[in-house]
């Protein structure tokens, strides 16, 4: 046996170097008396059960794998099992980018279309309140993202849909409404990224929401979510002789704004 320090060979039974009295370590033969570690076992068997408990065991099967990685290093040949535990350290971290994605699509994108709606409630109580010292008239148009601003502490924010890819704002205003139409009008909705928009449903979009359907503001302002096959269902005009019936079925709305 040469000594790791001075070179000098030493006959293989001895404990110490001859020449430099260095501790010599005796070499095992390969696996000879080593035993596999428990940690890495522990890890790699979690990380297996963790397919069947929805991820819930990918932290501690993570826990267990690193920890038996340090435990075979210490160990100075003595252990064995280091790839059970890079398997289980890989596995688990994958489970965990997996559950990551999936947590995406499962609760991210239902949380964003809960935000967007509160976004647009807010939006309603803005334009009550403008209303109320407006004579029953909703913001200018063509202003009405600047004036709620201005006048009912209206956050830029707040005209923002999270879910949308970019954009100032993400809601238009319908024209033809004010705070004495029917309840069942569309007074605000999502479109397209703009500022101060304004129109019908010539602008409504389903874009925001991967074309599932979007949140529309009505004049009752209640916030509903409506599915993209339901649009050609909601009322634009106040004149619209549909609407009155919708509502109370009875004669065809009447009013002097559709005179």
């Amino acid at each position: 046996m040469n000594c790791p320090q001075c070179g000098i060979q030493n006959p293989d039974n001895s404990k110490n170097c001859l020449e430099c009295g260095l501790p010599l370590k005796k070499k095992l033969p390969k696996n000879m008396g080593k035993s596999t570690n428990d940690l890495a076992i522990v890890g790699f068997v979690l990380a297996i059960i963790n397919f069947f408990t929805f991820f819930l065991l990918a932290v501690p099967a993570i826990i267990f794998s690193l920890w038996g990685l340090y435990k075979i290093k210490k160990s100075e040949g003595r252990l064995k099992g280091k790839s059970l535990a890079w398997a289980g350290l890989i596995i688990a971290v994958l489970q965990l980018v997996i559950f990551a994605l999936l947590s995406d699509r499962i609760f991210q994108k239902p949380a964003y279309r809960l935000i967007c709606g509160t976004n647009l409630k807010g939006i309603g109580n803005a334009m009550m309140i403008y209303s109320n010292d407006y004579n029953d008239k909703y913001p200018t148009p063509d202003k009405w993202c600047d004036l709620l601003i201005e006048y009912a502490d209206v956050s830029p924010k707040q005209l923002r849909c999270k879910a949308a890819q970019k954009g100032p704002s993400n809601y238009a205003l319908n024209p033809k409404a004010d705070a004495t139409s029917s309840p069942s009008l569309v007074v605000a909705f999502e479109c397209g990224p703009g500022w101060n928009q304004y129109g019908g449903p010539e602008l409504l979009t389903a874009a925001n929401h991967k074309g599932k359907g979007c949140n529309i503001l009505f004049n009752d302002i209640h916030v509903s979510w409506v599915k993209s096959e339901e649009f050609d269902k909601l009322f634009w005009d106040p004149c619209d002789p549909n609407l009155q019936k919708y509502e109370r079925n009875i004669e065809p709305y009447s009013s002097s704004e559709c005179d």
